[in-house]
C-alpha cells in the first residue's frame, strides 16, 4: 500500500496517528451494558482479565495449551504416511466458531460470543459460525498447524514441545514472503519505513478517495489508457482461441486479456459460460450512518473550554452477539478521535473540531431478512440515535438538534464472507479457469476482494503481484509462445500452506 502511495506522490499528504495515541490505545467492547476497554499491551493485560467480556480467557488458554493439535502426527508414523497426511492439510478448514470451541472448550463459547464475535463484526460484519478460520484469521490456523496451538505459538521454542519442523515447502514459502517484504521496504527507502513503523493508522486529508483520484490522474496522462465510466459490464463472451468480447449497454469491446476486479457474483452474471464458485460466498449487508455534531454543540450542551461530547476517547467500540441488541448495531467508530487531524479546528473560542461518528448496523443480524425488509434511511438514522443515546449517554436534545448532521446509506453485499472451504474452492476455480477453452490461457484474470483478502491492503498487495505477473508474461510472450496461464489465484496454488492473514486480530492497531 505504501508503495502505491509513494508512486502517486501521496506520502507527504499522509495524516499519521501513532501507536501511542488514545485512538490506538483505547478500543472498546460494549458488553453487557457498558463500555469495556480492551488491553492494548502486556501491562494492561492483568487488569483486563477481570473484564466480563474476557471472563474465562485464562481457563480457555490452559485448555488450548493442553489440547492436541489436529495436525499432530505420531512419532512412529512413517515418513510416507506423514507426507500423505501433510497433503491432506492443504484442504483442512473449519469455521471460526468451531476452531475456538475446539481449542478453548466451554470457555471458548463465552469468548466467541463476548469477544470474537465483536471483532468479526468490526472486520467483516460477519458471523463466527460462517467465516472460515483459515481464510479470515489465518494466523490462528497456522499457529496450530506449526506450533500445536495458538497459545504455544507465543512461547519460546524450548518451552513448546508441540512445535514441528517446517517442511521444505513451508520454509520456501516463508523465505519468499520475507524476500518480498525486504524488496518492498527497499523500494520505499529507509526514511519512509522508519517513519511508518510507529504509526497505527494513516489516511489522507480528503479520505482514501484521494488514492483513486490520483490513480485516474496518473493514467489519464498515458496515451494508451482509456476510461469508460458509468457503464456496467453486461456480458463477457469468450470464443476458443480468440479475443474476448466485453459489452456495456452502449458499446462492445474486444480484448486479448480482461482483468475482472468486480465482485465475483457480478462476474458470474456477466460471463457467457459458467465457472465454479463465483457466487458461492455470501456478502455482508450493512447500514452505515455518518454523524457529525458541529463544535458549537459541545459548548452549548456542555461546560468547560475543552468539553467533549463523547464519554471516552478512543477508536470506537464493537458489540458482540452476547449483548442484548434488538437494533442489530455492529459498532461505532469515533472518526474525530481516530483521525483528529482530518478536520480543521473550528473558528470558535474553544478551537474545537466537530465530533464525527460512524454507526454500523446489520451484517449477521440481517441474515434472515429479505432485501425489501432492510431498514430505510430514516430507520437507520433512528437506530443510530438510539444507540448513541443508550451506549454513550448522548442526550436526546443533542441528537435531535437541527445542526446535527446524519447521512445514512445501505451498502449491499459490501464485504465478501469467505465461508469454510474458501481456499479449496479457489484452488478448484484456478484449475477450471486455467483449462477453460474460452477464458483460459490468461484471457480472463481475477482480482479483488472476492478472492484474496477483503482489506484495502490485501487488494493492493495482490493487485501489485498480479500486475508484476502480467508484465512478465507479456514480455516473455512476445514471440516466445508463452502459455499466458495467469488466473490471479496463483497464491492459493504456489504456497500449499497458504492462509489468508487479512483478518488477524491486532488490538494494538
Amino acid at each position: 500500500m505504501l508503495g502505491l502511495l509513494k508512486s502517486l506522490s501521496l506520502i507527504p499528504r499522509l495524516l499519521l496517528v501513532p501507536k501511542t495515541a488514545p485512538s490506538a490505545q483505547n478500543r472498546f467492547i460494549y458488553y453487557p451494558n457498558t463500555l469495556q476497554r480492551l488491553p492494548s499491551n502486556l501491562l494492561s493485560l492483568p487488569k483486563a482479565l477481570f473484564l466480563p467480556s474476557l471472563k474465562g480467557i485464562l481457563k480457555g488458554a490452559w485448555h488450548d495449551f493442553r489440547t492436541p493439535s489436529r495436525f499432530a502426527r505420531p512419532k512412529s508414523e512413517s515418513a510416507l504416511e506423514k507426507e500423505r497426511q501433510r497433503a491432506r492439510e492443504q484442504d483442512a478448514d473449519e469455521s471460526i466458531s468451531t476452531f475456538i470451541v475446539r481449542r478453548m472448550g466451554k470457555s471458548g463459547e463465552l469468548l466467541r460470543d463476548r469477544l470474537f464475535s465483536a471483532v468479526l463484526h468490526g472486520i467483516y460484519a460477519g458471523s463466527p459460525h460462517v467465516l472460515s478460520v483459515r481464510s479470515t484469521l489465518g494466523a490462528l490456523w497456522k499457529a496450530e498447524q506449526r506450533h500445536g496451538s495458538p497459545v504455544r505459538a507465543a512461547l519460546p521454542s524450548w518451552l513448546n514441545k508441540g512445535k514441528r519442523r517446517l517442511t521444505s515447502q513451508e520454509k520456501a514459502a516463508d523465505e519468499a514472503a520475507a524476500k518480498e517484504v525486504s524488496r518492498y521496504e527497499e523500494e520505499l527507502g529507509d526514511e519512509i519505513v522508519g517513519r511508518m513503523k510507529p504509526i497505527s493508522v494513516y489516511s489522507l486529508p480528503e479520505g482514501v478517495g484521494e488514492i483513486t483520484q490520483a490513480i485516474v490522474d496518473e493514467l489519464e496522462r498515458m496515451p494508451n489508457a482509456h476510461f469508460v465510466l458509468n457503464a456496467p459490464v453486461t456480458d463477457i463472451v469468450g470464443r476458443e482461441g480468440r479475443s474476448l468480447k466485453l459489452s456495456t449497454p452502449d458499446s462492445t469491446y474486444s480484448a486479448s486479456r480482461i482483468v475482472a476486479a468486480q465482485p465475483s457474483a457480478s462476474l458470474d452474471r456477466s460471463i457467457s459460460t459458467s465457472l465454479p464458485w463465483l457466487s458461492h460466498n455470501p456478502g455482508a449487508n450493512v447500514g452505515v450512518v455518518n454523524v457529525i455534531f458541529p463544535s458549537s454543540l459541545a459548548s452549548h450542551f456542555l461546560s468547560g473550554a475543552k468539553a467533549r461530547l463523547l464519554p471516552v476517547e478512543g477508536f470506537g467500540y464493537l458489540i458482540p452477539t452476547a449483548t442484548e441488541n434488538e437494533d442489530g448495531v455492529l459498532g461505532v467508530v469515533f472518526d474525530s478521535d481516530s483521525l483528529p487531524d482530518q478536520d480543521v479546528a473550528a473558528h470558535t473560542p474553544t478551537g474545537q473540531t466537530p465530533t464525527k461518528l460512524t454507526v454500523m448496523i446489520g451484517g449477521p443480524h440481517w441474515t434472515f431478512k429479505r432485501e425489501h425488509n432492510f431498514p430505510k434511511e430514516q430507520e437507520l438514522v433512528d437506530i443510530a440515535k438510539r444507540a448513541l443515546h443508550s451506549h454513550l449517554g448522548l442526550s436526546k436534545d443533542l441528537l435531535e438538534d437541527r445542526s446535527a448532521v446524519y447521512r445514512a446509506k445501505l451498502q449491499l453485499k459490501c464485504i465478501p464472507h469467505y465461508a469454510v472451504g474458501h481456499i479449496a474452492r479457489m484452488r478448484d476455480l484456478d484449475d477450471k479457469l486455467r483449462a477453460h477453452p474460452e477464458f483460459g490461457n490468461g484471457r480472463l484474470v481475477l482480482a479483488g476482494a472476492s478472492y484474496t483478502g477483503v482489506s484495502l491492503n490485501d487488494c493492493v498487495l495482490h493487485a501489485r503481484r498480479l500486475a508484476d505477473r502480467i508484465i512478465a508474461e507479456e514480455r516473455l510472450g512476445s514471440g516466445s509462445g508463452s502459455s499466458r496461464s495467469i488466473t490471479g489465484l496463483e497464491s492459493f496454488v504456489e504456497d500449499r500452506t497458504f492462509a489468508l492473514q487479512s483478518g488477524a486480530i491486532n488490538l494494538n492497531g
